[in-house]
């Protein structure tokens, strides 16, 4: 009995202080969304100058999304023009790339669903719907079938996507989103347009807008496979996805992903392992530099950070003493960079390859009164944790005859005995002549007059419920 209640204490005791850990990140306004942090981490004898950007993952408003320099793989952008040109709040450097020769990226890039570049060494960041974030060491695998058969001798498979090989043995596919041109110099070209082979040529070709290019090495082992695509066979491919044991990984919820590595935490624990990842270069296994790392709290809060200076082991401490619980390392050196409301948190020391971008962004909101989902002429929107609508809009949907007083500025709406009156940019409105206190006032914006909703609805008798869920309010009468 006494050993169970001294386990019952340690495991509490522990809890509190993992939960601590987990959740007291720093936040000095409590309604923001998105907010940053700087601040020193000791560990051991050593401090570390951090830099941080907290985005609250529960939060309807929050989109995390992938970019590409340039706005095509193998392109470089500044990273403050990078997140300008999307309009995004923040942003992080991503993957590694080639940053000394040819800049192609060196890890998985997918974005609004598709792949646009792979790599099977490191691990992997994705996004999904409702702000999903999932850790993972992704092996993907690309399989392909011409002539609508798979069997052997109508199957085909791929390297990796986007990334221009020298290797006479590759087999490479070209979208896009590389660019006009596949690079290839060498081999044979396949060129699909709407799934069919639209021609074969040696060499470099054109990536079609409504198509790609698949590029055969000259191996014989390899250029065999191109006497199955004829003009006019239909072609297709696909991606599967294992982890590290060899075991399926469904990555169908996830839209979004960024690939680096190596994974720093994994349920509140540090288990770096970059050699188990494949990674060889010191600057990963041993050295000390420049780091940049996204992780995640147990109160879903994601957490992008910079470290001046730190090998993997010190980063995934930091991460681990910051409140992640699951954590995985970008590129660094001079690749880290962190930027937040238009300005560098931690500035770059060259142009980036790509990079993982925040976007704060109201959804719409729907009105539903009686049962009936309501337009306006203006987009309704929430100010002061409140919603506002067009005043007409809103009043004539509930029954209620409108008038506007320009001299005095105030709207007065009636329905059967009830007058409510509301004067802009006053907190003070009135019900049947009684003054009551509003939390929002009405305001005019882009020559709209908005009044609080719920206020209205239920001084005329209406009941308002809101679904956090769907943005919905909804209006019963």
């Amino acid at each position: 009995m006494r050993k169970w209640i001294i386990s019952v204490i340690i495991f509490l005791v522990l809890t509190i202080a993992v939960s601590q850990a987990f959740y007291n990140v720093p936040r000095a306004d409590a309604t923001a969304n998105v907010w940053s942090s700087s601040q020193t981490v000791t560990i051991g004898k050593k401090n570390f100058s951090v830099k941080a950007v907290y985005i609250n993952l529960k939060s309807p408003w929050i989109r995390v999304k992938p970019a590409l320099g340039g706005g095509y793989v193998g392109g470089t952008e500044e990273l403050s023009a990078l997140a300008r040109r999307h309009g995004a709040l923040a942003a992080i450097n991503g993957t590694f790339f080639n940053a000394y020769s040819d800049m192609q990226p060196q890890g998985n890039i997918q974005i609004d669903g598709s792949f646009l570049h792979l790599s099977n060494v490191g691990s992997t960041v994705g996004f999904g719907e409702n702000n999903e974030v999932r850790f993972a060491p992704l092996r993907t695998y690309i399989t392909g079938t011409t002539d609508n058969n798979d069997d052997f001798l109508h199957n085909w498979y791929a390297w990796g996507i986007n990334h221009v090989l020298t290797d006479p043995s590759a087999i490479e596919i070209f979208t896009p989103r590389k660019g006009k041109t596949t690079g290839m110099k060498t081999g044979t070209s396949v060129v699909v347009k709407n799934g069919v082979v639209d021609s074969v040529v040696t060499g470099e070709a054109s990536i079609p807008s409504n198509g790609y290019v698949i590029n055969f090495g000259s191996d014989p082992n390899v250029s065999r496979y191109v006497e199955r695509f004829t003009p006019g066979t239909p072609v297709n491919y696909s991606l599967s996805f294992r982890d590290l044991a060899g075991n399926a990984v469904d990555w169908s919820r996830i839209k979004h992903s960024v690939g680096a590595g190596p994974i720093l935490l994994s349920a509140g624990r540090v288990v770096v392992n970059p050699r188990a990842e494949g990674f060889t270069d010191p600057k990963i296994l041993t050295d000390s530099g420049a780091r940049s790392a996204i992780g995640k709290t147990a109160g879903n809060v994601l957490m992008l950070v910079t470290v001046n200076r730190a090998t993997v082991g010190e980063l995934a401490q930091v991460m681990q003493k910051l409140g992640a619980v699951e954590a995985m390392n970008l590129d660094g050196g001079a690749s880290s960079g962190l930027y937040f409301k238009g300005s560098y948190l931690t500035k770059p020391g060259r142009k980036i390859s790509n990079a993982i971008l925040i976007f704060e962004q109201q959804p719409e909101i729907k009105v539903i009164i009686s049962g009936q989902t309501r337009s306006f002429p203006v987009k309704p929107y929430i100010a002061g944790g409140r919603t506002l609508v067009p005043l007409r809009g809103v009043f004539e949907s509930l029954g209620a005859s409108v008038e506007w007083d320009a001299g005095t500025r105030t709207v007065t709406a009636r329905k059967g005995d009830i007058t409510v009156k509301l004067k802009i940019g006053n907190k003070a409105a009135a019900i049947n002549e009684k003054t009551v206190t509003i939390d929002q006032a009405p305001v005019i914006k882009n020559g709209y007059t908005f009044v609080p909703l719920r206020f209205v609805s239920e001084a005329l008798g209406a009941t308002v419920n809101w679904d956090p869920v769907g943005y919905k309010v909804i209006i019963t009468q």
